[in-house]
Parts: structure tokens; sequence; C-alpha cells
């Protein structure tokens, strides 16, 4: 690697990820760049041989591979990756590096040109944040690759709290951003998310400009058990929760009021989803959320929500649905 200060630091969460690890450092290390960079690799107690294989990476590339091993799971001490985010950038980061690339340790990178497209383009125009991609997905249970990749341009604020659009392992974006973003958390005391990019991306989206690539650079490894994808239907429905909790705070902190009615029955929405197509009761305050947010179409939202919450209704419910599905497919 080339000397200097690093222009770019990569974090990379790690817990567990021995499976997959190599295949995500290899992906740092053959980036070729006009500038020097950094990768972080934060290691959080992980139980399996993640740690030794940072070691081995950290020793064949010093100059790349700054490891950080922690004794005690950080993520699940503060509830949330604020914590360990805040330990990179306090304590590992290069004070002068002006960019940040995220990518965790199950994901990778397949374009060894990815840094250096990215940070080419928030050279030439001060106005870019951010600049991500799209990337693949692939199904680690199937060992097969999605037909369709991931990822979505920002368009503007409003898009963004209505769904999340950038794949977290395809972006780079400025420092100072970061900083700003992490002093605007400081205001939400006490408050954890299971989402630790989502916010970061709704506060980009706010008060910079994103340019998207069309194109992979990066592959997303879909895991059976993880907080956005889980069999365990509540535990879905407690990351769609956190992730709306994250929704309506920005639409209030940004005066986006007239957005809540709709977040919020989208919200509903997707709980009921979850109900009808795990059949099971799902775990929610209906009534504190239409008390709170107000809700378009309330009543109908209300009768199912009655319908879903009741066992026996929503077994003939779900039954009324296979059947209708099956009769509808039959016509065509």
């Amino acid at each position: 690697m080339m000397a200097g200060d690093p222009l770019v630091s990569i974090c990379c969460l790690v817990y567990n990820h021995e499976p997959y690890l190599r295949q995500c450092l290899d992906g740092f290390v053959m980036q070729q760049t006009t500038f020097p960079f950094e990768a972080i690799v934060h290691d959080d107690a992980s139980t399996d041989g993640s740690a030794a294989i940072i070691r081995e990476y950290a020793e064949r590339y010093p100059n790349t591979i700054k490891p950080i091993y922690e004794t005690e799971n950080q993520y699940s001490k503060h509830g949330g990756s604020d914590s360990i985010f805040r330990i990179m950038v306090d304590i590992a980061m290069h004070p002068n590096s002006k960019y940040i690339a995220l990518c965790e340790g199950d994901d990778y990178w397949t374009d060894p040109n990815k840094l250096q497209l990215q940070v080419d383009l928030m050279k030439t125009d001060e106005s870019i944040g951010l600049v991500h991609t799209r990337a693949r997905v692939y199904d680690q249970e199937s060992g097969q690759f999605k037909e369709k990749p991931w990822g979505q341009p920002i368009n503007s604020f409003e898009e963004e709290l209505i769904a999340n659009r950038p794949v977290t392992l395809t972006t780079c974006f400025r420092k100072e951003l970061f900083n700003q973003y992490m002093q605007f958390r400081k205001i939400q005391k006490g408050k954890s998310w299971k989402m630790g990019d989502y916010p970061l991306w709704l506060y980009v989206s706010y008060y910079t400009k994103s340019v998207f690539i069309d194109k992979p650079t990066g592959v997303y490894r879909l895991l059976k058990y993880s907080a956005s994808h889980h069999p365990d239907a509540q535990k879905l429905a407690d990351f769609e929760l956190s992730a709306y909790d994250i929704r309506f705070i920005f639409a209030k902190h940004f005066h986006y009021e007239h957005m809540l009615p709709q977040l919020a029955s989208n919200l509903v929405g997707k709980l009921q989803d979850l109900s009808i197509k795990y059949d099971k009761r799902i775990e929610y305050d209906f009534a504190k959320i239409k008390r709170e947010y107000g809700l378009n179409n309330s009543t109908k939202l209300q009768v199912l929500d009655f319908i879903l919450k009741h066992d026996f209704l929503r077994h003939q419910y779900v039954k009324y649905l296979k059947f209708r599905t099956v009769e509808n497919r039959d016509k065509e």
C-alpha cells in the first residue's frame, strides 16, 4: 500500500463471521486506488475463529488492516451499533481521513475500483455527500444469487422516510457528515435502534446530495438468522417497530409531521402482513400508534387488527386468503 495518510477509512463490523470473513477482507485489500486507505475491522467478541482470521490479515497487510478486538460484546451491551462506530472513529480511525466506507464481515466487495470511483465523484462535486451502488444478493441457505440486485437511488428525504434505499455495503460518504450525524445522535439520549445504518442515510438524505451508480460493486449475504431476516415473526416485527421509531423521530425532528399518518399506516400494514404470512399473533399497540401518529384507512386497519389478534379468526382469515390465491391462479 502507498505511503501517506489514508484518504478513506473502511469500517467493518464483525461478529461470528468466520465462514465469510476472508472473502470480505479480500475485497478490501484488492482495491486499486491512487490514494491510501485503511480498513478498521472491529471484532465484537466473536466466539468462533473470526479474531484469528483478522490477526492473520493484520499481519499480512499491516498498513491496511487495523484490528480492534473486544472481550465483551458491545452491540448487546449498548443496544446497537452506535457505540461500535464511536469506538472505531475515536480510537482507531485516522484523524486525517476524509471519507468512510462500510461493509460488514459477512458481505463483500467484488469491484476492485469501487473506492476509486466513489471518491472521484465526491472530489469533483462538493455537494455530493454519499455515493452508493447496487449489490447482488446471495442467499446463503439456497446457495443461489437472487435474480434482481438490491439498491435504489435516494431522490429525496421524503422517499427515504418511506423506504430505505442504500445497501450499506456499497456506500462511501464524507466523514464530516458522519461526525455531524454522531452529534445529532447525542440529542436522542438513551435511544437505541436495531438499525445502525438507516438513520444515517436519513440524515444524509436531508442535508446533502447522493449519487447512485447503477451497477453492483459487492454482494449482500442473505442469512437465515439476522435482525432483518429471521424465521421468528415477532423478531421481524420488533425490527419493523424499531425501523419505524426511527422514521417517526426523523419526521418530527425535521418537521415532516404531515407524513406521520402515512408512515404509521405503513407500519401497521407491515405488521399485519407478517401476522398473515406466519399465521401468528404479532404484539404491538394499535391504539397507541393511532393515538400518537394518526392512521390512513384506520377503520379497515382496525378491523383487520381485531381479526389477526384472535387466533380462531386469524386462522380462518389466512385460510380464506390461501383459497382466494388458489382460485385466482386457477382462473389464469
